[in-house]
C-alpha cells in the first residue's frame, strides 16, 4: 500500500480538502505539537486520513485529459481516483502544438527517412526549386526543426498531412548512423 497524499476530512466521508499533506495538517494546527513522523493513528483524530495510491488508468496524452480526483472510501480506506475525459478541439490543438515543437531530428537522420518512405529524390526537387533561405537551410542546418517553416513548406508540396510530418520526425529521431 503505497500513500503519497491525505484527504482531509470533516470527520465523516464529506472531503473537505483533497489533496492535503501530513505538512499542511501540522501547520493547521500550530498550537499542536507533533512527533515526527506522524502515524496515521494520531492524523486520523484531525480527520486527516491516508489515500492509497492506485495506478494510473491508459490514456492517449494527445487526445485526453487524465485528472486526479477526489478519492473514494473503499472498505474504510480512502482510495485514490482518476477521471479521463477528451480534450476540447482547443485542448488538443494546444497539446499537439506542444508536441510538435518538441520533434526534432538531424539532417541526416530526416533525409534517410525521406529516402526510407520514397521521398528524398522529391524533396531535393522541391528545394532545388525553392527560395535562397530553404536551399541554404536544407545545406547547412544542424538540425531540422518539425514546426520549422521550411519543414512545413516541403511537406506541404510533397502532400504530406501534419500527422505524416509527425511521423516522419519520430521515425527519423530512431535512426542511428
Amino acid at each position: 500500500m503505497t500513500v503519497s497524499t491525505y484527504v482531509l476530512t470533516d470527520g465523516g466521508n464529506t472531503i473537505v480538502q483533497y489533496p492535503w499533506s501530513i505538512d499542511q495538517m501540522i501547520m493547521a494546527n500550530p498550537t499542536v505539537s507533533f512527533t515526527v513522523p506522524v502515524s496515521n493513528e494520531i492524523a486520523a483524530q484531525f480527520n486527516t486520513f491516508p489515500v492509497v495510491d492506485t495506478p494510473q488508468p491508459v490514456y492517449d496524452p494527445l487526445w485526453q485529459n487524465l485528472t486526479l480526483v477526489n478519492p473514494t472510501q473503499q472498505d474504510g480506506v480512502w482510495v485514490q481516483q482518476w477521471s479521463v475525459t477528451d480534450m476540447t478541439p482547443e485542448e488538443h490543438a494546444v497539446v499537439m502544438a506542444n508536441y510538435r515543437g518538441s520533434l526534432f531530428c538531424s539532417p541526416l537522420q530526416g533525409k534517410i527517412e525521406l529516402d526510407n518512405r520514397g521521398l528524398l529524390d522529391s524533396a531535393e526537387a522541391i528545394v532545388a526549386g525553392a527560395d535562397k533561405i530553404t536551399k541554404l537551410a536544407w545545406a547547412n542546418a544542424t538540425v531540422w526543426l518539425r514546426t520549422s517553416p521550411m519543414i512545413e513548406t516541403i511537406g506541404a508540396e510533397l502532400s504530406l498531412s501534419p500527422d505524416d510530418l509527425d511521423s516522419l520526425f519520430v521515425e527519423a529521431a530512431k535512426i542511428t548512423v
